[in-house]
C-alpha cells in the first residue's frame, strides 16, 4: 500500500519511526542540541523552537519543544507562531512545551 504518510522504503520507515519516537510522550527531560531549522510558516525565516503535531481522528493538536529531527508529518514553528496557534472549534490544543511564551494552552477559537 502506498500513499501519503505510508513509508515505502526501509530508509523512509526508519525516518518515520524516528520522528514518531521523538513525539512519544515519555516525560523525559532531555534537551535538543545543535538543531537549527526554520519556521514552517510561509515567509517566516525565524528559527524554529517548537514542533506542532496532530491526531486528526482525535481532534488533538500538540505543541512540544522542538523535535530532534524534522519530518514531513510534523511542523516546526518559531516561538511567535507557536504562541499564536489556534485550533478549530471542537479540537483540543495541548501545549506541552517546557518554556512557553506566555500563551495559555486553552486559548481556543470558538470556545
Amino acid at each position: 500500500m502506498t500513499g501519503p504518510g505510508v513509508a515505502t522504503t526501509e530508509s523512509e520507515r526508519t525516518l518515520r519511526n524516528s520522528a514518531v519516537a521523538s513525539l512519544t510522550r515519555t516525560g523525559s527531560g532531555g534537551t535538543v542540541g545543535a538543531v537549527s531549522r526554520s519556521c514552517a510558516r510561509p515567509g517566516c525565516g525565524r528559527t524554529a523552537s517548537a514542533t506542532l503535531s496532530y491526531a486528526y481522528a482525535d481532534s488533538i493538536v500538540w505543541l512540544e519543544d522542538l523535535a530532534p529531527e524534522g519530518h514531513p508529518m510534523i511542523h516546526d514553528l518559531c516561538e511567535s507562531h507557536a504562541n499564536a496557534v489556534r485550533v478549530p472549534r471542537g479540537w483540543e490544543l495541548r501545549d506541552e512545551r517546557r518554556l512557553t511564551g506566555g500563551q495559555s494552552s486553552f486559548d481556543l477559537i470558538g470556545a
